[in-house]
């Protein structure tokens, strides 16, 4: 499996995947 390079977000444009800022995003909507 390869790593992911990049994410489509809700609005279509392509971001850079960062793995904290992703993790930040799960663990605040795990919390919430």
């Amino acid at each position: 499996m390869e790593p992911i390079k990049e994410v489509r977000k809700r609005d279509g444009k392509i971001a850079l995947f960062q793995k904290e800022k992703i993790a930040e995003a799960i663990f605040k909507a795990a919390a919430a």
